[in-house]
């Protein structure tokens, strides 16, 4: 009787811990801790970061719905693409790090490119996916941009106005002479 005793005891040990265990992992996933970036979570975030951005702007209702519906569209197709590659939101943080360092090390445009996937050890389908899918959110935070009025687009903090306008054309600098 007492061999049962201290089996059941060793066996309720055992359950507390790993079912403790299994809730602290549940809470760190439930944090962003290893979450994948093509989940609900980051599909969400990545419509509600933009339109957060766009805050100083004043939207109307009408124009949040529409970028919702703009990017909704486009953060799903992203999401999917990230996730089949493997491409988690701790290698995207990791990778604005790298970034980070990387500019303030001097590095700018195929140097820096090359040298954060070089330090994050991306594959190439990671590679690729990571520019298609830029490449995707650009593309859909211009046509956003285009729903906004000029005095709307004053308002936004630099970095996010360029982001939303059209860049000029290339050779059209200040510095080009007409021949």
């Amino acid at each position: 009787m007492k061999s049962l005793v201290r089996i059941l005891s060793i066996l309720a040990i055992v359950c507390v811990t790993f079912s403790t265990s299994f809730a602290q992992e549940t809470q760190k996933g439930a944090k962003g801790g290893e979450k994948k970036a093509g989940q609900k979570q980051g599909k969400t975030s990545l419509t509600d970061q933009f339109i957060k951005q766009l805050e100083p702007a004043g939207l109307s209702e009408d124009q949040i719905a529409s970028i919702k519906k703009l990017m909704t569209g486009v953060a799903d197709d992203v999401a999917a693409k990230r996730e089949k590659a493997g491409v988690t939101a701790q290698i995207l943080r990791k990778r604005g790090e790298v970034r980070k360092a990387g500019t303030e090390a001097g590095k700018k445009g195929a140097d820096l490119k090359k040298y954060v996937e070089d330090t994050l050890g991306l594959t190439d389908d990671q590679k690729s996916v990571i520019d298609e899918t830029e490449k995707a959110m650009t593309k859909v935070k211009l046509e956003a941009g285009k729903l906004l009025s000029k005095e709307q687009l004053e308002k936004l903090p630099a970095q996010v106005r360029r982001s939303v306008e059209a860049a000029a054309p290339k050779g059209a600098g200040k510095n080009k002479q007409d021949k």
